[in-house]
């Protein structure tokens, strides 16, 4: 067992020649599972015939119905490891691998109690993942198109050479020619129907062994929570239309599931909701399922899903009666009646308070009158902190958490275009929150952005190398209450790189380092006039004599801020990685609108903390000055790495945040694929398809639409989806698309 062990952990390491070297020692018995670890260090090192032949022999030496419980883990493993070796190799045929190997290895697993089932199950769920996305993309393949546009011809053909028979034109040989060729093409259209059939039949084999494999994954263990818990719903949320697929979710083994484990997609779960009634007839059992776990995993933790269910009650998407209805069966769980009634006062007075009209008063405190909303809330027991991270207690406890005590009577406009409040909260525990309530503005995006790091940061920490960097993506926890109303976290000991570099002529970095360099004013004046005559040349000539004007300060942050030569090193290692890990997660994400008011250093640790996240994955470029750069790395950012600049440490970790989002390229396209379609994503707004419908519906409300005008109804026909089928956002796959080539190396 030590032997096992010490291999183990060697090939895990990457150390090949010495876990060989260890498991094929001489003078040790080899166990079944002694040889099934050796197969798996041979087929890293690329010896795949020994590595098949060695785990082959271990199922042959013990039959399916021999052996104690530990060799039947054993066998179990040969039988799943055997079955993804051949299909990554395609040695054999992928009903030969199901058949033989894996069916058999599902068999032990499901009918044993040994360890090493949730590994089993995700190995199965992987594989028939991976088959169903391959029959996926055949179907988009420009071949498939070929082919099904090749059978229509041929169909065409039989039917104009049927009539050519039956009206008995041309000569009689002909007809006998004809009536071969016909015979002919319907034998080959009796194959290909075959064939097709065959295609569908598998890929709906393949998509309901997933959803099952994945559920008993998530039910019997922790390991592959990330990706299996994003794979199951992605598959569940893009075959909506598909009844099988919702039955499966709602079979024993997806109800087993642990309810945590949903978390990091109530959100997205949450967006979905319709009422009944109103789902087409094909997603009805979905919107029954969806209705059941996410009642399910509210009654488990509703500090997690009461808020995304109000915020959905308050808008005025199909999904608001829904959400109203399942808040009104919450209220009536005598353990949540009072959570309910409490979080439903307390984001009236959020809301109250975001609607004060400030936009005509200047920044500064302001007195909150006794009898307003915020101000009268006291003592709610009930409620931790709005922006204080509550875990996700499995034995759904709330111990431990700072619940709100009071507000305070006053509240501090920041300035902005919808000028945002920020609120002092005080908790249970005498601490006080600082909160920053914002109204007219879509915080649901920058909601979602913090999922996407969250899940960033769980990769970096999965991996050694970014492990010991510390590399990571720093977060704040967002809270919409309302498509226009939301509350932040306010980031504590923060400044705005703008602030700190030029904003105040009087105190700022340049201002103070470089009195004789240029303004920013007047450097961006001169950049607009020049822009004016609309020749690069020119433009670009003007920028370097600007630059050569205004020289960059930023280190001058380290000397102020950690005087101390070890806190100076340490903190400039930190800033480092920091801006290096937002470089790669921004590129990636095609994270815009990176202006110096929209990046904070944190003053004592001297992390970049980016905030307002409203524009990603490209649409920067869509801008009226489109964004042309793939990141932020300007001259300032570049001087406060020290003397050798991107060369040496920012480049490393950049390359090894870099490498640990590729090697997870298939979980981050599931998890960006989720939140691309969530119904309540922004583009998935689109006011010409809106306007196209809203005349369409006009027309058909009137029994006029034989009299609508063409221009209209060919919109309709080619914008709208009124087939079966659910519909496809197209924008949603254009941006999975581009991230997809930037995971692989294409841009």
């Amino acid at each position: 067992e030590h032997l096992l062990d010490f291999g183990k952990r060697a090939a895990k390491s990457g150390n090949l020649d010495l876990a060989a070297q260890l498991l094929g020692s001489k003078h040790v018995p080899k166990t079944p599972a002694l040889r099934l670890q050796e197969a798996k260090v041979l087929w890293k090192q690329g010896e795949h015939d020994l590595a098949l032949a060695l785990a082959k022999s271990v199922i042959r030496d013990q039959g399916p119905g021999q052996g104690a419980g530990a060799e039947r883990a054993v066998l179990m493993a040969a039988f799943c490891t055997v079955g993804q070796w051949l299909g990554a190799s395609r040695r054999e045929t992928s009903h030969t691998v199901r058949r033989e190997y894996l069916n058999k290895g599902k068999a032990l697993a499901e009918e044993s109690s040994f360890g090493g089932r949730c590994k089993a199950f995700y190995t199965l769920a992987a594989y028939m993942d991976g088959m169903y996305g391959a029959i996926m993309q055949r179907r988009k393949s420009p071949e498939y198109v070929y082919f099904r546009e090749y059978m229509q011809e041929r169909k065409e053909k039989v039917k104009a050479g049927q009539d050519i028979i039956q009206k008995k034109r041309g000569e009689s040989s002909d007809q006998g020619a004809i009536k071969k060729q016909i015979l002919k093409l319907e034998a080959s259209l009796r194959l290909d129907a075959a064939e097709e059939e065959q295609m569908d039949q598998d890929r709906e084999e393949y998509l309901l062994e997933a959803v099952d494999m994945y559920a008993l994954c998530l039910s019997y263990g922790a390991k592959y929570d990330t990706t299996a818990i994003f794979r199951l719903c992605s598959l569940w949320l893009s075959n909506c239309q598909n009844p099988m697929v919702s039955e499966r979710l709602g079979t024993a083994a997806a109800r087993s599931v642990p309810t945590h484990k949903f978390l990091d997609l109530v959100r997205q779960l949450v967006s979905r909701l319709a009422p009944e009634d109103t789902a087409r007839s094909d997603q009805a059992l979905f919107q029954a399922t969806l209705q059941q776990v996410v009642m399910r995993v509210a009654k488990a933790h509703p500090y997690h899903v009461l808020y995304h269910l109000f915020a959905l009650c308050n808008g005025s998407t199909a999904g608001s009666a829904c959400a109203k209805q399942l808040i009104n069966d919450l209220s009536k769980v005598s353990t949540l009646s009072e959570i309910v009634s409490q979080m439903r006062i307390l984001i009236d007075a959020y809301t109250k308070l975001a609607e004060v009209p400030m936009k005509k008063k200047p920044p500064g405190t302001w007195s909150i009158a006794p009898n307003f909303g915020i101000a009268k809330l006291k003592n709610l027991h009930r409620l931790p902190v709005l922006t204080q991270d509550v875990p996700a207690d499995r034995q759904m406890q709330d111990a431990g958490c700072e619940y709100i005590k009071k507000f305070a009577d006053q509240f501090v406009t920041v300035g902005g275009v919808n000028s945002p409040k920020v609120v002092y909260c005080e908790s249970s525990h005498g601490r006080r929150y600082r909160q920053l309530v914002k109204s007219h503005d879509d915080t649901r995006q920058d909601a979602v952005m913090q999922q996407l790091f969250t899940l960033v940061n769980k990769l970096l920490q999965e991996k050694a190398p970014t492990r010991q960097r510390q590399l990571r993506m720093r977060t704040y926890k967002v809270v919409p209450l309302s498509p226009d109303t939301g509350v932040l976290q306010w980031v504590e000991d923060t400044i705005p790189l703008a602030e700190w570099l030029f904003k105040d002529e009087q105190s700022s970095a340049h201002t103070r380092y470089r009195p004789q360099d240029l303004r920013h004013l007047a450097i961006y004046y001169e950049m607009q006039q020049a822009a004016k005559n609309r020749q690069n040349v020119c433009l670009y000539s003007k920028y370097q004599q600007l630059c050569s004007q205004f020289q960059p300060v930023l280190h001058h942050f380290f000397l102020e801020k950690f005087p101390a030569p070890r806190e100076w090193f340490a903190r400039r290692v930190q800033y480092t990685r920091s801006v290096a890990v937002a470089s790669m997660v921004g590129y990636i994400v095609g994270l815009g609108d990176r202006h110096t008011s929209n990046i904070l250093m944190d003053q004592s640790s001297a992390e970049l903390v980016h905030i307002d996240l409203g524009i990603a994955f490209d649409n920067g470029k869509l801008l009226p000055t489109p964004e042309q750069v793939p990141f932020r790395l300007t001259r300032d950012l570049v001087d406060g790495m020290g003397v050798s600049g991107v060369e040496g440490l920012f480049r490393r970790c950049s390359e090894q945040t870099l490498a640990v989002m590729r090697t997870n390229t298939q979980l981050l396209l599931s998890v960006i694929e989720v939140f691309l379609y969530d119904p309540l994503y922004n583009w998935t707004v689109d006011p010409i398809l809106q306007a196209v419908k809203k005349q369409m519906d006009c027309y058909e409300a009137t029994n006029e639409t034989d009299h609508a005008d063409p221009l209209w109804s060919s919109c309709h026909s080619t914008m709208l989806d009124t087939g079966g089928g659910h519909s496809i956002n197209k924008e949603a796959e254009r941006a999975l698309q581009r991230v997809k080539e930037k995971l692989s190396g294409f841009e």
